[in-house]
């Protein structure tokens, strides 16, 4: 499970118990930083990771499909921004920004596994905050009246490195204005709705997994986009992104 701080600070991270397990928010402001992280877990976690929606009131609007388990890849066609995107192309330049549903090439790093990939951010369905009900949170944190929103991508290995069980939860959620949205983290927890995947076993060129993360968004507003900051993505402005561009 990754857990680190962005470009944009964080002023403070609750913890809850849900169920017996412990779920995380993230209350973030748009102050930028170093972009400081931690490693990420190079085997499969045991959690959700999720992440989206600040509190910056503004329009946008994202939707595609659903994610899914692993599969044998279907590259996809379309190109970034600003920099090379799809199957087999360069990889993406530092501070791409892409329409929802195209395709990323990506440097991939997890732990000390580095590769490369390429990611699509499928989908930004909004939620309920009914959907949240059922998790039972106790603790100082609240999501009281906040939106769940779920960030749906799919990644697919295009190197020649086996990046089996690497985690890829790298992914926040954006505001309308570019602002970082508010992460919520779930460890243990099961919530189907949303479920952060690992890659399989036998990650190989031409595999695929899909997976997701969740935001939260007050009534105000919503979650309009998505950023990857994971190396070399990690710097402020250097994110790749989809949907909005960060600020």
């Amino acid at each position: 499970m990754n857990v680190f701080r962005t470009r944009r600070s964080v002023a403070a991270i609750a913890g809850l118990v849900v169920a017996g397990s412990l779920v995380l928010t993230g209350c973030n402001d748009s102050k930028k930083n170093s972009g400081e992280k931690t490693n990420p877990d190079s085997g499969p976690p045991s959690g959700v990771s999720t992440a989206a929606a600040s509190n910056s009131p503004s329009a946008g609007s994202a939707a595609g499909s659903s994610a899914g388990s692993s599969s044998d890849s279907k590259a996809p066609t379309s190109a970034a921004n600003g920099g090379g995107s799809g199957s087999g192309g360069s990889a993406a330049k530092p501070g791409t920004t892409l329409k929802i549903g195209e395709a990323a090439t990506i440097d991939f790093q997890s732990g000390s596994t580095k590769g490369t990939v390429t990611m699509t951010v499928t989908s930004i369905d909004a939620g309920s905050p009914a959907d949240l009900s059922s998790l039972k949170m106790t603790g100082s944190g609240s999501i009281a009246g906040l939106t769940p929103y779920y960030i749906k991508y799919t990644i697919t290995n295009a190197g020649t490195t086996d990046l089996s069980y690497t985690s890829a939860t790298n992914m926040h959620g954006l505001m309308p204005d570019g602002g970082m949205a508010q992460p919520l983290i779930l460890f243990g927890a099961d919530f189907p709705k949303c479920t952060d995947h690992t890659a399989p076993t036998a990650f190989t060129k031409g595999k695929s997994f899909d997976t997701c993360v969740i935001a939260l968004a007050p009534s105000s507003s919503k979650v309009a986009g998505a950023e990857w900051t994971e190396e070399p993505y990690d710097k402020p402005g250097k994110s790749v992104s989809w949907g909005v561009a960060p600020r």
